[in-house]
């Protein structure tokens, strides 16, 4: 198609332009008013009518061709390559480290920490690490004394090191003694290094009663008395009462980057978004438009009404944590059951048992009879 405008031309006599027009330029489409004529003509002869004196006043209402598809680009320009700005920005802002976020509980070893990670490189505002070099770090940091274990986890634009700091261990004299149970168990394992094993896997034992002896027999004899070595693991059993409320609310706050295009009249962000910090990218002055990138975090509120039918998750979960706060380390479940439910105030009362394997190693100190000589 050929570059054509429609143009609005006011004029006091529309006809006798009309009839001036006709022999000079070719009119495509004609559409006369009281006191304006509308019609489409060649670019080309867009001057010849603005020369014309007279016309009290002349308005473009549309293109056609080539020329309308450069209008439009022109008008559209700065909008587009800021929405490819954004998008190229996007991309490059995802392939970065904004925060490292360090878990222990000791101040001092995360300081530590923090300054062998960033002689690694390993620092905010760097380009992420592949997996060759997250290994790498890891057996870096593995190789100092004060690391027993961690892990590097990356989540969005953040990685968060989590540290178990080495404990050493004095090493004490080993006493003549035995190996007991220090409760009520099912032995599941029995492991011995020294002594004489008097157990077997699936017994069942009573507090106190000998597992491990440091008394070496021959026959009926007693030849020896050691300090007993080993390990006894078995299965213990443990109940729980936990409340729950039959309406229980949920807050789940989770930090994330995001972007913000505004065009026009300020948009209202969504009320679960608290917005922490923001950093504008790309702003027009001419055009209402803005790109921002928002540092926020999500709020996720959610209610939720149990029934004695329904409440069996939730009270696995809650017994859990108690169970597990009893232990240094998370323990082993076997198995677990719901006993009880009961409603209570607006409450629903569980009991929880529970079977675990835990330790149950103890010792007993074998008193040496004096011999009369």
């Amino acid at each position: 198609m050929q570059d054509r405008i429609k143009v609005r031309v006011f004029v006091r006599r529309p006809n006798h332009l009309l009839q001036k027009l006709i022999p000079e330029m070719n009119l495509y489409e004609i559409k006369q008013e009281k006191d304006y004529l509308e019609i489409i003509i060649d670019n080309k002869d867009y001057e010849k009518l603005k020369k014309m004196k007279t016309i009290k006043e002349l308005q473009i209402i549309d293109y056609y061709g080539v020329y309308k598809i450069k209008n439009k680009f022109q008008k559209y320009k700065i909008l587009g390559l800021s929405i490819v700005i954004g998008i190229l920005l996007n991309v490059f802002l995802s392939k970065f480290i904004f925060k490292i976020e360090i878990k222990t509980p000791n101040q001092e070893l995360k300081e530590y920490v923090k300054k062998e990670l960033y002689q690694l490189g390993f620092k905010p505002f760097t380009f992420k690490k592949d997996v060759k070099e997250i290994t790498q770090i890891k057996k870096e940091l593995l190789l100092k004394d004060r690391i027993e274990w961690l892990e590097i986890e990356e989540k969005g634009t953040k990685y968060i090191v989590t540290i178990e700091e080495k404990k050493k261990q004095k090493e004490k004299t080993c006493t003549i003694r035995n190996i007991v149970s220090k409760k009520k168990a099912i032995i599941r394992s029995i492991q011995a290094s020294n002594g004489e094993i008097l157990k077997k896997k699936n017994d069942y034992v009573e507090k106190g009663e000998i597992l491990i002896s440091g008394e070496i027999h021959n026959k009926e004899d007693i030849v020896s008395n050691q300090c007993a070595k080993g390990k006894v693991l078995g299965e213990t059993w443990y109940r729980v009462k936990v409340e729950i409320p039959q309406v229980i609310t949920k807050q789940n706050k989770k930090e994330n980057y995001k972007w913000k295009i505004k065009i026009g009249k300020d948009q209202k962000e969504p009320n679960n978004w608290v917005i922490k910090k923001e950093y504008s990218i790309v702003k027009s002055n001419i055009y209402p438009f803005q790109i921002s990138v928002l540092y926020l975090q999500e709020v996720k509120i959610r209610t939720k009404e149990l029934t004695l039918e329904k409440v069996d998750k939730e009270a696995y979960q809650k017994a859990e944590k108690i169970i597990n706060s009893y232990f240094q380390k998370k323990p082993t479940i076997i198995r677990k059951k719901v006993l009880k439910k009961s409603l209570k105030n607006s409450k629903i009362i569980v009991d929880v048992f529970f079977a675990i394997e835990e330790d149950i190693t103890s010792y007993q100190a074998i008193q040496e009879e004096k011999k009369e000589e």
